[in-house]
């Protein structure tokens, strides 16, 4: 099945065209992570934006958020990974050994209904596979909704009244955790979605791209 969706939706990379796969081998290399974040804003007691958002990522996430290609998930999530891995391996063997829990931040369930999937909640749990760590999907709900932040200008006051009151605990949350969206731009989200857990909570804040 798999030879013939490959040669019915022929795969090319995003980045340099190479048939075969979303992101090849090659290009996967020549990506570079960014520092974690000197001053991560409260309650987020770390904050990790691994790439910039430059091409090709805003190609890669639009692609399968907008274009419902779900089949991106794993190049990103292999490329997430790949980049931890070799670059913050200690920061991986802390939260391994703290059980740390990778939380999505959900999407409202309009939004998701629409798309039919939360992107954040296809890499995130790729990526706790491959990191050994849990997954939790359940704890944090949206329970408002508001228009896309990037659909907003990117002043912190704007999307924070955008997203304010968002989202509410719907389960006994884990006590580390980190919460994995796509694209920080300001933070805004991380945070509003950090402040619904309780203040006890050890949270990192992780995404694809800011």
């Amino acid at each position: 099945m798999s030879i013939l969706l490959d040669f019915l939706y022929p795969r090319f990379c995003v980045k340099c065209g190479a048939p075969g796969s979303n992101l090849c081998p090659a290009c996967t290399a020549t990506f570079s992570p960014l520092a974690l974040s000197s001053s991560p804003p409260p309650p987020l007691a770390g904050l990790l934006s691994l790439l910039p958002y430059t091409s090709p990522v805003p190609e890669l996430l639009k692609n399968l958020k907008f274009n419902f290609n779900q089949d991106l998930a794993p190049a990103v999530t292999g490329l997430l990974a790949g980049l931890l891995k070799q670059h913050f391996p200690n920061l991986v063997s802390y939260w391994q050994e703290h059980d740390y829990c990778i939380v999505p931040v959900p999407l409202h369930p309009r939004r998701q209904a629409w798309r039919g999937f939360n992107q954040s909640e296809l890499i995130g749990f790729g990526l706790a596979r491959s990191l050994r760590l849990s997954f939790n999907s359940s704890c944090l709900r949206r329970c408002r909704f508001s228009s896309p932040q990037s659909t907003l200008p990117s002043a912190p006051k704007v999307r924070n009244a955008n997203i304010a009151g968002s989202f509410a605990l719907a389960a006994p949350p884990p006590a580390h955790l980190i919460l994995f969206d796509d694209v920080s731009t300001t933070g805004s989200t991380l945070v509003c979605a950090a402040l619904a857990f309780p203040k006890t909570s050890q949270i990192w804040g992780l995404t694809v791209a800011a």
